[in-house]
């Protein structure tokens, strides 16, 4: 019978909640075991809004573990016997069956394969299930894409018997690989009136644990919830078998909860309060599955040691373990747990950190995780191949080699798992090819070139190989490219700019003060480089940072008319020539500057009406051919004009509905294959769309947290920028941050491995980006004598940073230098000299104003190609001098 079926009156609801089910049913036959009225909720039937599920998490370091790892449950089931399962719940996956979460079961109590959760003393089962595996945001539980199998062994009226209990247990032997995902862990959230560390004369569970623990099975079994009956340590029947894990409860305090039965043997968890999924009957009772209250015991410490085998086991097959069975799981979360002191039996007792038992299961990292450490695979002749892993979500490998010859490179790797790679470079850009699985590009010979892998999902492992293929000549960087699209978002006149495109702010992540606060960001290639810079527009007028800086640079950058205030600014490559054009468009008509002059030239430029003055206008390549075409979207419709020709061809183009009314259409070619494809965004998510079909497919379509929700979504091909050298953060925010903004050309000079290096006189401290200029000014200069720190231009995401090198002595010569410290590029020669850019970057982190006048009359004269600069000089000194 399901819950539409059972529409009782509330009072009635009530007055037998507020009874005790033996006094109740004192007539009813006598039955082996009780529901425990520790599951009823201490302050009522409805639900606290706190998210006490969240708390627990917190507490067993799972919040830390899932960030770091990303596992969920899937591929695995979990066996729930208890009372059934109201699987009509959302958050259990809202069916029953293999289409479902809840793929099958059995009801012992009636003997049919319909195992749902029925009043008026049910609700226990659903509960246990929520903890295991509810996929509600709000309140998750430990393993969200575990399959559940519900077993039912209470009956309507909240008893059961052992027998029930016993075919239940051998149902799971016989069906543990019946179903898509094996069983690979059992709740028995049950027990007696019973405290013993050793089992009773009448246990008659034995043979069917001692099965289950010979199949390799996880069965966690609550410790009972009767402490203050004994007041002794022990615990409740079938906890105290030795063929399963007994789960004690601990409070919010992190200490054993008044009521939990206890042993040195058990493992305690989160089982105070616990707030999980309950039938609509135990909710507000209107028909709709979406219910959750919070129920004390260890009834509920249980499935959360269940939910944590689920995700051990996962760690432990990553990481490539065999035979992990129960006792390997129990032995990983009894050495990592937190060990504390009960007062009431005088014992010390063990409460899970899951974080810490994934963390000792998962391989350490294997490569170093910045271009500044990348892993030599020394010189590249013909080929070289390694293995690596990707092993947490926020890892990155980082490789260098040198090119034996000159040609093109192309390093692809095999990955499995989850790993969805995505590629980094130092200096210089990569075509994305064979989706996504591999970077080509092309080497000088003698030159070193340094690349890194990221993951943008899931973990993995992979077989890398590089290979070179001589004759195809040096290519500048910056040519020519082909990257999928990253993400990023605008707000108060700053861009923040994630590379990677994994959704996470930190290293390597970018973000630019451009404009003021109420502009519209736009994104272009507006100098054909292959990467993405941005720009603002302002009442008709476009600013585009055209050398890609970060900062506004009279006579570099270009300020565009084009169009009007009631316009809205649109950007694309409309004629195929791998630089942006600007555009406008306004009540359904686009207008295209064909030419990129910024003018209208009538006769080339053109004008298309498509769509109408309610839509959104989007723009993408949504053929491959490399010109971009136009579209719009409205109520979560996209209409893409496929032949780009700038009309509605019902036979050619596309209309797909993709995301809610309320989201903001994006567009990006999410997986580098050149094609742009849909997504949306809403509330600070990015809901990436990979097939283009109109459907959300979990597997193969994203969905990534970045940025507040009032922000402004920007796409873009940045991928080159992360972890470029001292391109890490733009234009101070005016709070005194620090930030670096040299050029790609200078940056480029600053961080070729060749150069010996730059180092500065008195320069002790040139911070993180973040640091204030308070912290950095007594920090900045020290006594005119002392060792000087060498200042290491490398690509560690942050800007520049301070790599101590004693000894050198008061010339500041490194060894082997020649007295050189720094090798002009000719790009950077006659455009700045040492101090133009060592000032420049002062004056952004102490807040000054620009120093570079002061450095020029000092210098003198700008660098020639070859020379090389000495410092020590009275002008370096004088210079130094003033700035103090």
């Amino acid at each position: 019978m399901r819950p539409s079926d059972r529409r009782r009156s509330r009072a009635r609801i009530a007055r037998l909640e507020a009874l005790e089910p033996r006094e109740l049913l004192s007539a009813m036959p006598a039955y082996d075991f009780w529901l425990d009225d520790h599951h009823l909720p201490a302050t009522g039937l409805y639900a606290d809004p706190n998210p006490a599920m969240a708390d627990a998490h917190a507490a067993t370091g799972l919040d830390q573990a899932r960030a770091a790892y990303g596992f969920a449950g899937a591929g695995q089931t979990v066996a729930v016997i208890d009372t059934g399962i109201a699987y009509t719940h959302y958050a259990l996956g809202g069916g029953y069956g293999p289409a479902y979460r809840v793929v099958g079961g059995w009801d012992f109590t009636k003997n049919t394969a319909d195992a749902f959760d029925a009043g008026p003393y049910g609700s226990h089962g659903t509960h246990v299930a929520g903890i295991v595996g509810s996929d509600d945001s709000a309140h998750t539980g430990v393993a969200p894409e575990v399959d559940l199998v519900a077993l039912r062994v209470f009956d309507d009226n909240g008893g059961g018997y052992f027998s029930w209990v016993e075919q239940a247990l051998w149902w799971v032997h016989e069906n543990q690989s019946a179903f898509e995902n094996p069983i690979t862990a059992v709740n028995l959230s049950l027990g007696t009136a019973y405290n013993s560390a050793s089992i009773p004369s009448w246990a008659m569970l034995e043979g069917a644990l001692a099965q289950l623990k010979a199949d390799g099975i996880f069965v966690a079994v609550a410790a009972g919830n009767s402490f203050s009956q004994f007041n002794a340590p022990g615990l409740s029947y079938p906890a105290a078998s030795p063929h399963v894990v007994p789960v004690g409860s601990v409070d919010a305090s992190g200490m054993l909860s008044s009521f939990s039965q206890r042993h040195t043997r058990m493992i305690a968890a989160p089982g105070r309060a616990i707030m999980s999924t309950v039938p609509d009957y135990m909710g507000n009772y209107n028909g709709i599955h979406d219910d959750f209250a919070r129920y004390s015991g260890t009834s509920m410490a249980a499935p959360y040691v269940a939910g944590a085998s689920v995700l051990l086991r996962e760690a432990y097959a990553f990481a490539g373990a065999g035979n992990v069975d129960q006792a390997t799981l129990y032995n990983a979360m009894y050495s990592t747990a937190d060990t504390f002191f009960d007062a009431a039996t005088g014992q010390h007792y063990q409460r899970l950190n899951l974080q810490a038992a994934l963390d000792a299961i998962m391989p350490a990292d294997d490569y170093g995780s910045t271009a500044h450490t990348a892993h030599s695979m020394g010189t590249l002749t013909s080929s070289l191949s390694l293995a690596g892993h990707i092993s947490r979500l926020d890892d990155a490998d980082w490789f260098q080699f040198t090119a034996g010859s000159t040609g093109t490179t192309t390093v692809t790797i095999n990955p499995n798992w989850n790993l969805v790679p995505q590629w980094h470079t130092q200096g210089f850009n990569a075509t994305v090819g064979n989706g996504g699985n591999s970077i080509s590009f092309n080497v000088v010979a003698g030159n070193t070139y340094r690349f890194g892998l990221t993951t943008a999902d899931g973990l993995g492992h992979y077989q890398l190989h590089a290979g070179i293929n001589g004759g195809a000549g040096a290519r500048n960087p910056g040519s020519g490219t082909t990257a999928a699209s990253q993400i990023g978002v605008h707000g108060a006149g700053v861009f923040y700019i994630d590379p990677y495109g994994n959704g996470h702010w930190g290293e390597g992540n970018l973000n630019f003060q451009f404009g003021n606060p109420g502009d519209t960001p736009i994104i272009g290639d507006w100098n054909g480089d292959g990467v993405d810079q941005i720009g603002v527009w302002r009442d008709g007028t476009f600013y585009l940072d055209s050398n890609g800086n970060g900062r506004w640079d009279p006579g570099v950058d270009r300020s565009i008319q084009f169009g009007g205030p009631d316009h809205r600014p649109i950007i694309g490559d409309w004629n195929g020539d791998g630089v942006s054009q600007i555009g406008v468009w306004r009540n359904g008509w686009f207008s295209l500057d064909m030419n990129g002059n910024g003018r209208w030239d009538a006769g080339v430029d053109q004008s298309f009406r498509f769509g109408s003055s309610d839509h959104t206008p989007i723009i993408g390549d949504f053929n491959g051919d490399g010109v971009s075409q136009i579209g719009v979207w409205r109520n979560g419709w996209f209409s893409l004009d496929m032949d780009g020709d700038g009309r509605w061809n019902s036979s050619v183009d596309q209309s797909i509905r993709f995301g809610r009314s309320d989201a903001r259409p994006i567009i990006g070619d999410w997986n580098g294959d050149g094609v742009d494809q849909i997504g949306t965004w809403r509330n600070g998510w990015f809901s990436l769309h990979m097939k283009g079909d109109g459907q959300w497919d979990p597997s193969v379509d994203r969905s990534i947290r970045f940025g507040a929700s009032d922000a402004t979504p920007i796409i873009g091909a940045w991928s080159a920028l992360g972890g470029q050298a001292l391109q890490t953060a733009g234009l101070p925010s005016g709070t005194g941050a620090a930030a670096t903004a040299l050029s790609p050309t200078a940056l480029a000079a600053l961080a070729d491995p060749a150069a010996p290096g730059l180092s500065v006189k008195h320069l002790q401290a040139f911070g993180q980006s973040r640091f204030a200029a308070a912290d950095l000014i007594p920090k900045m200069f020290g006594t005119p004598r002392q060792d000087t720190l060498h200042l290491d231009a490398y690509a560690a995401g942050f800007g520049w940073f301070i790599d101590p090198t004693p000894g050198l002595d008061e010339e500041f010569e490194p060894a082997g230098s020649s007295g050189a410290l720094l090798a002009v590029d000719s790009a950077l020669a006659g455009r700045m000299d040492l101090l133009t850019v060592v000032s420049h970057e002062l004056g952004h982190v102490l807040g000054l104003a620009d120093l570079d006048p002061l450095a020029e009359s000092l210098m003198g004269s700008t660098l020639q190609p070859g020379q090389r600069y000495r410092p020590g000089t009275a002008a370096h000194d004088a210079f130094f001098a003033a700035l103090v």
